[in-house]
């Protein structure tokens, strides 16, 4: 469909990881390499980095990190033998490897395996059947296994030696996300015997928006809680939703603000950083603005015993509001890369708004459904069960959600998105 542009970029190069010590998914790693180190394509401040991660796939550090020379970033560390490592270069909540001119550097994963050193030990006779039952749920389950062309089977039978080979289930599961981080589906991971998520895929995407600049505008904003803020005056509100996720109660509030605002001309909801959560949360915030009952979305499952492999599409619905919990008025919505899941089926019931604009970039496209299963090697995998559709039945999964109008900017100092909708209302 066709929409405006508005677009800005900086003039500088964005920098990017040319070479790594060790290469990225390198398996032969000697446990004795004492540093990591990560060439960029760019001169680099030297005054700061942000080596990201965290658990026991983050390598242990034996002193700070620092910059060999202007284009090369040192970790100094120590590895385990027969161990595999998660790190990334740049993070959505960390920026700080910056090329001399103050440009982020483009977010990389680098993960890596050390040998042993010695003779394998015989694989474990639960990692052997858990492998089996992974291979199963890929086939049977997991909604997206064709999305990107891949020859699961091919992939497992490639890497089935150096999964047997691992010396205890949680390295077992190390491995088996390194394999599965091809599919790049950030609803698709594992976690241990411990709870603690192993992820096969992190979203590049930050957030387009910077919320110390929201803050600032809005000097007396009411943060309820960390998963919502707002503010208003005779002429618009302002409401951040950061998250759909109502398991303590936290989003409840956003009734009672919208009954206050009900009656304002224009109202901001900003959802940038809503990672998704409950998609009944979100309809019943997103019924205040449309009308009638109308299909927002469909999903399909996968079923062998038809003749497609999927189920008929199920239409999803959203009602609207009575009127005296309605908005009659203006809403701009904001949105962009960091949306994802049951946010974006709120950004698909906010089209059918009465008088809606979404404005932004793409939502992130990816939408899940997922399922958790045992594995016998104590460890469980998650996996997505529906594909997400628009209304007329295309795949949202990484295509994600256009808005109206298509905003792009440099979030570093500013934000340029709110103040274009402000310069729009005349404030």
């Amino acid at each position: 469909f066709p929409f405006s542009v508005y677009a800005w970029r900086e003039a500088t190069t964005v920098p990017h990881v040319v070479a790594t010590t060790p290469t990225i998914g390198a398996r032969d790693v000697s446990p004795d390499l004492d540093k990591l180190e990560v060439r960029f394509s760019e001169k680099m401040s030297r005054s700061s980095w942000s080596w990201c991660g965290g658990g026991s796939e983050f390598p242990e550090l034996r002193d700070r990190p620092y910059f060999a020379d202007d284009y090369t970033a040192v970790l100094p560390v120590k590895l385990s033998p027969q161990k595999s490592y998660k790190l990334s270069i740049n993070c959505p909540s960390g920026q700080n490897f910056l090329s001399a001119a103050g440009q982020p550097a483009e977010i990389t994963r680098f993960r890596f395996t050390t040998e042993s050193g010695s003779q394998f030990p015989i694989a474990d006779a639960y990692n052997h059947a858990s492998l089996q039952e992974v291979r199963r749920l890929m086939d049977d389950v997991y909604s997206y296994r064709d999305r990107l062309g891949i020859d699961w089977n091919a992939e497992f039978d490639s890497n089935q030696e150096w999964l047997l080979s691992a010396p205890e289930p949680q390295e077992w599961g190390a491995r088996l996300v390194t394999v599965l981080t091809k599919a790049q589906d950030i609803h698709l991971y594992l976690r241990d015997q411990n709870g603690n998520r192993l992820s096969t895929w992190s979203s590049p995407a930050s957030v387009n928006a910077n919320f110390e600049a929201v803050k600032a505008h809005f000097q007396d904003l009411t943060v309820h809680n960390s998963l919502v803020w707002s503010w208003k005056n005779d002429a618009f509100g302002y409401l951040a939703i950061h998250s759909w996720d109502n398991s303590e109660g936290r989003i409840d509030v956003i009734q009672d603000i919208l009954m206050e605002m009900k009656d304002l001309p224009i109202l901001i909801v900003d959802v940038r950083a809503n990672g998704g959560g409950d998609e009944t949360e979100a309809k019943r915030v997103a019924s205040w603005f449309v009308s009638g009952n109308k299909v927002y979305a469909k999903s399909r499952y996968r079923n062998l015993e038809s003749e497609s492999g999927w189920t008929d599409d199920i239409p999803r619905y959203i009602s609207g509001n009575a009127s005296n919990r309605s908005f009659p008025g203006e809403v701009f919505v904001l949105q962009g890369p960091a949306c994802f899941s049951s946010n974006e089926a709120f950004l698909l019931m906010m089209k059918l708004g009465k008088n809606t604009t979404r404005m932004g970039e793409a939502s992130g496209g990816s939408s899940a459904n997922p399922r958790s299963f045992d594995l016998p090697n104590g460890m469980k995998i998650i996996i997505p069960r529906w594909q997400s559709l628009r209304p007329d039945g295309t795949m949202i999964e990484g295509e994600g959600i256009q808005p109206d109008i298509v905003f792009t900017a440099n979030y570093r100092y500013s934000d340029p998105l709110l103040n274009e909708v402000l310069s729009r209302i005349g404030d």
